[in-house]
């Protein structure tokens, strides 16, 4: 990956159509072996066609986040110390496995919706040498409030929140921003990786994030092609936007 400006509005047409890009990971049967550069293996199943649901296969970005995680491993292991990462929105968790492979004293917790638990057990149990040190937990965003702040709660000491392609329709922004919240209340991280979907999106995204008090601590990141943008952020104002 290149060093980049991410986020900002491109010099495209603005008559011409937005594209609507939908890009999983390798397309493997069963289970798939990803492989980081210093040859360590995080292991996850995928089912390929499962109808209504996004969560059984891995996505681009998530991948490239698991590798932004090696790549910046010495920078996150001073963050989390101890601590927790959470992921939200972990699909297949692979994110959050190669979290727990570069981070070893950092506890991991994959979040999603409970129909997604089993299968997030399972790809933990896949990886044996981290097992002891992740689990997994139901968030639904669309809790009430009380419920989210119980649940972000009960995560342990969040240092560091993961989310990869957790957004890709303008009516999951909110929700999302309100998740990030609950589970960044003061001076913990949000690393979020996204795949360039469109204008109106990518607007609708890190305006909300802005606007609730999320400032990048870090450089942005955008892979060669510039499809994929990585940001590291922090909250500015914890009482930004009533949240």
């Amino acid at each position: 990956m290149t060093e980049a400006g991410v986020g900002e509005p491109d010099a495209t047409d603005h008559h011409a159509p937005e594209k609507l890009l939908l890009l999983t990971g390798p397309k493997t049967k069963d289970r798939t072996t990803y492989r980081l550069e210093d040859g360590t293996e995080v292991r996850v199943a995928e089912t390929h066609n499962v109808p209504d649901s996004t969560g059984f296969i891995v996505w681009d970005a998530a991948w490239c986040l698991a590798r932004h995680l090696e790549k910046r491993a010495a920078h996150f292991a001073d963050l989390v110390g101890t601590g927790t990462v959470a992921e939200l929105g972990s699909g297949t968790g692979l994110s959050g496995l190669a979290a727990a492979r570069v981070l070893p004293s950092a506890k991991v917790v994959l979040t999603d919706l409970g129909a997604l638990l089993d299968r997030l057990d399972r790809n933990v149990s896949l990886n044996p040498s981290v097992q002891h040190r992740v689990s997994a937990q139901e968030l639904d965003w669309n809790w009430a409030p009380n419920a989210i702040r119980e649940a972000a709660g009960g995560l342990g000491p969040v240092r560091l929140v993961l989310a990869s392609d957790c957004v890709w329709l303008a009516d999951q922004v909110d929700a999302f921003v309100s998740v990030a919240c609950a589970l960044c209340p003061d001076t913990q991280r949000l690393l979020i990786c996204q795949q360039r979907r469109s204008r109106m999106l990518e607007e609708a995204l890190w305006g909300a994030l802005e606007a609730a008090g999320f400032e990048d601590a870090a450089p942005k990141w955008s892979s060669e092609d510039g499809l994929i943008a990585i940001r590291e952020l922090r909250r500015r104002d914890k009482g930004a936007a009533g949240f």
